[in-house]
């Protein structure tokens, strides 16, 4: 089994069986929702909270930022962030 991706467009990269069993799971999903409101308000809550992950992971992406740690930020010293969390003040 070849576990490349595969840059053709028109092959899949799963199979037709894995993607009818996807689909079959989120009707199945969508049908409990539909009859829980308790569940049906935490599928909608999660749903808001991964477009939002999307959205910032796309905007992050798109304006060349991919590493959002503290040591990463622009203009920020490594030192600054060294001492247990604490910043000391630098000096230009």
């Amino acid at each position: 089994m070849n576990t490349q991706k595969k840059t053709d467009t028109s092959e899949c990269l799963v199979s037709k069986e894995v993607v009818e069993a996807s689909d079959r799971l989120f009707r199945e999903i969508d049908q409990a929702a539909a009859c829980d409101p308790v569940l049906a308000a935490k599928m909608r809550a999660v749903e808001v909270e991964a477009r939002a992950n999307i959205g910032r992971a796309k905007a992050r992406k798109s304006s060349g930022r991919i590493h959002t740690g503290p040591t990463h930020r622009p203009r920020c010293a490594g030192s600054v962030v060294a001492a247990a969390g604490k910043k000391s003040p630098v000096k230009l």
